[in-house]
């Protein structure tokens, strides 16, 4: 099954580390318009941008940030650290599935987020910044 593309930016979905990243340390300086502006900056990598993955079940997905209530409040009941994000799994594909648990959108910044929706309720951004339903990827492959 192909990766595919993501819709947000030239990344092939991928497993692990960006395969759309050089090898070492140094990136490109670019201008707003993505070409390339003056010279190279060197030193750790940017975490990869895009959002779209493949899970090692071969599931295709796209990584949303949970909201920060949310992730609160899961890492305060498991002991963990309040203040850590949340990556949540979101199978490709599912939005607009009324079956979707999650709320899910995009943040000004690119990145997509989402919160877990109660029993029956609907979603609340829906008019301001265009969000949609969509499904965990959860199973054996996603352990907590």
């Amino acid at each position: 099954m192909a990766a595919g593309r993501c819709g947000g930016c030239p990344h092939a979905g991928h497993r692990g580390r960006c395969r759309g990243k050089g090898p070492s340390g140094c990136v490109p300086l670019v201008d707003e318009t993505g070409r390339f502006d003056s010279g190279f900056a060197c030193g750790s990598r940017p975490p990869c941008p895009c959002s779209w993955r493949t899970c090692k079940c071969g599931a295709l997905v796209a990584n949303a940030l949970l909201d920060k209530d949310q992730a609160e409040a899961f890492n305060t009941a498991h002991g963990l650290d309040p203040g850590q994000a949340i990556d949540v799994p979101v199978i490709r594909g599912s939005a607009g599935n009324p079956a979707g648990r999650l709320e899910v959108w995009q943040q000004p910044d690119g990145i997509l987020a989402c919160r877990e929706l109660a029993e029956g309720e609907g979603l609340t951004r829906a008019g301001e910044s265009g969000s949609w339903r969509g499904v965990e990827h959860t199973g054996e492959c996603q352990p907590l």
